[in-house]
């Protein structure tokens, strides 16, 4: 389209003419605000037709365009200037482009961005996209609290360093297959680094996302936590692994028990009639190991909950109380004993004589924990076990409870064995030290009286 000194058209292409409406007889009447919004044209004057005065060029101004029939198309305009012998521009040839459907294109494409992008930060699971060659371009909030680190830390890595050592096979044999094109998406379980050393275990899903021209652009990671899920796995494979254990040694103990007690019976017998010193000695002494193991097959069938117990009200806060002398005589002098207790006492249904030895159990363990000295310290609180909580355990309602800590300052027990220091015979000390029942009592008595017992 042309345009002269004065703003009228003087001409324009069948293109132009076919895109606007209009029929040639018909232009050399507009002048080219007709041919724009008010607002259009006041931006043309206020704000390009300056520097298009001093330049004579202008190029992809932005402007709505009015159509003969009324309608409006988003327009792209550009403007070369032919001056005259004053110097002053006398004729201008105008390129005007209708660029309704691309602005529509890209204004649907920003929408889509906004959603995915809104989409992305609020996503309840981790969300990242990565670049094809791994590397973090974008991470969600949540996956910045499940992996304990920040944007730009993240943004530094690769998925692949993310990903725990043992499953990286896993990942890039996955991506490959993708970028191969035989996949065009894989989910896979993964273990990622979390803080303070946690593992953390995730439901990864990776697709690929390809340009116009079918290049891969970049891909989707998603990633659901399954950490606690895991979790409350392992501790129902354990409860189950327990309770078939305690199964099998409650069975033997019991038929185990009732054997010495035919034998205890008549080794009692003989020693009566035996008229013999020396015989008599060699009669007590197998009495005495057939009491020993009568002992023992109490301890297993307290492991497997089968003792009988006589249940009574107790006072938590009082009971300890009342066992500070003998918990400071067997722990020794180079060890503190602290007791915090909670203020208002608290009252529980279980055998006393048995928590009893459960606290001492727990305290001669701790004491062991420590040969060098350090603090042992019991603590006592009401707590409140809700649903979500309750779930993850074995045989445990929700409700009110009251949580008995008993923590040392020792080394610590090492995390590949923590899940075996409740079996029984299992132990972490010298074979002269320990018989590896204490706890396995402990667990079958808290387990037996509806309560639960956790080792950290």
């Amino acid at each position: 389209m042309s345009v002269n000194g004065h703003g009228l058209v003087t001409g324009a292409n069948r293109r132009w003419l076919e895109s606007w409406g209009y029929e040639a007889d018909e232009i050399t009447t507009l002048h080219l605000r007709d041919l724009l919004t008010p607002e259009s044209h006041k931006y043309l004057v206020d704000t390009v037709y300056p520097d298009f005065f001093r330049s004579g060029v202008c190029r992809n101004i932005n402007v709505t365009c009015v159509m003969k029939d009324g309608s409006r198309r988003n327009g792209l305009v550009s403007c070369l200037g032919e001056r005259g012998e004053d110097g002053r521009i006398k004729h201008t040839v105008v390129v005007m482009q209708d660029v309704t459907r691309e602005r529509a294109t890209e204004a649907a494409l920003r929408q889509s961005e906004e959603r995915f992008r809104g989409s992305f930060e609020a996503a309840a699971h981790g969300m990242a996209l990565a670049s094809p060659d791994g590397r973090l371009m974008a991470v969600n909030p949540t996956l910045r609290s499940l992996l304990g680190s920040d944007e730009m830390a993240l943004r530094r890595e690769s998925l692949q360093n993310l990903v725990h050592d043992s499953d990286k096979p896993t990942l890039l044999n996955n991506v490959g297959r993708i970028l191969a094109g035989e996949l065009e998406s894989a989910q896979m379980e993964l273990r990622f680094p979390g803080q303070n050393g946690k593992t953390i275990w995730g439901l990864t899903s990776i697709s690929i996302v390809r340009d116009a021209s079918g290049i891969v652009a970049h891909f989707v990671v998603q990633i659901v936590d399954l950490t606690a899920r895991r979790e409350t796995e392992e501790r129902l494979k354990t409860a189950r692994k327990m309770e078939a254990v305690g199964q099998l040694t409650g069975g033997i103990a019991h038929d185990f028990n009732n054997i010495l007690q035919v034998i205890i019976g008549n080794l009692q017998l003989v020693q009566d009639a035996m008229d013999s010193d020396a015989s008599k000695d060699y009669a007590r002494e197998a009495l005495e190991a057939a009491r020993r193991g009568t002992e023992l097959t109490k301890q297993l069938l307290a492991f497997s909950r089968r003792q009988s117990l006589a249940p009574e009200k107790i006072s938590i806060n009082q009971m300890i109380g009342g066992m500070n002398s003998i918990i400071r005589h067997t722990i020794g002098e180079s060890i503190e004993f602290k007791a915090d207790l909670m203020e208002k006492d608290a009252q529980i249904s279980a055998d006393l004589s048995q928590l009893e030895s459960a606290l001492i159990n727990l305290a001669i363990n701790c004491r062991d924990a420590m040969p060098t000295g350090g603090c042992l310290t019991i603590e006592t609180r009401s707590v409140y076990l809700n649903e979500a909580y309750a779930t993850r355990l074995p045989d445990i309602t929700p409700g009110h409870y009251v949580l008995i800590s008993v923590s040392d300052t020792g080394a610590g027990i090492p995390a590949d064995v923590l899940d075996n220091v409740v079996e029984p015979f299992f132990t972490t000390k010298d074979g002269a030290q320990a018989s590896g029942l204490g706890l396995s009592m402990t667990y079958g008595f808290i387990r037996q009286s509806g309560g639960h017992i956790d080792v950290s």
